[in-house]
């Protein structure tokens, strides 16, 4: 007996699902009855490793640290009266020690910088004779402490202990103290030492 031919179904009727008979299924299609494989890596290929966040976790970790080194560099430069958060005791103390330490490093032109406007121009005034001789001086200052600090508005006084010796160019004997009377003022809103605060100019 003769089949009728494979024709689309009468309007309205769906097709089963699966191949019809007389149709090859389609490379790549799902066989009926199996739900859809899930990709997997084929045979001799390896699997992509997952992103590692390892640079990102470097990254934060340094910003980390550089924020607190950041941070104890302010509290020493603070504790050493260097920032505008120290107290006016600390930045004298540190105004001080900077002043004769550079003193007894560079020399008295150098020291001289670091003073007064008053000091400064009285130094510059000074005939060029004047000044190679103070430049010949030797200074040793060892400062041990600075205390008796007094503010009085933009002017302050001071007492540093410690030993100061200084020689005269050709004179054997060095001359020597172990204390000192110190005047400052606060000009541009930094403390300078400054001996002619002291002779009342």
């Amino acid at each position: 007996m003769t089949q009728p031919p494979a024709g689309p179904p009468p309007y309205g009727q769906q097709p089963p699902d699966g191949p019809q008979p007389g149709q090859v299924p389609q490379a790549g299609s799902p066989q009926p009855g199996y739900p859809p494989q899930p990709d997997h890596p084929q045979p001799g290929m390896r699997p992509q490793p997952r992103k590692r966040r390892t640079g990102l976790i470097i990254g934060a970790v340094v910003a980390v640290l550089v924020v607190a080194a950041a941070v104890a560099a302010m509290v020493v430069l603070t504790l050493q009266g260097k920032t505008p958060l120290s107290s006016d005791e600390q930045q004298i103390e540190s105004t001080l020690r900077e002043f004769y330490g550079t003193l007894t490093d560079d020399g008295f032109e150098a020291a001289s910088q670091l003073a007064c406007k008053a000091d400064r121009d009285e130094f510059a005034a000074m005939p060029d004779a004047d000044k190679a001789e103070a430049e010949k001086l030797a200074f040793a200052v060892d400062i041990k402490s600075v205390d008796d600090i007094v503010v009085t508005g933009d002017k302050a006084k001071a007492k540093i202990t410690g030993t100061f010796t200084f020689a005269m160019p050709g004179d054997s004997d060095d001359e020597s103290d172990d204390s000192s009377e110190e005047n400052l003022v606060k000009e541009d809103g930094e403390w300078r030492v400054c001996s002619s605060a002291g002779t009342g100019t």
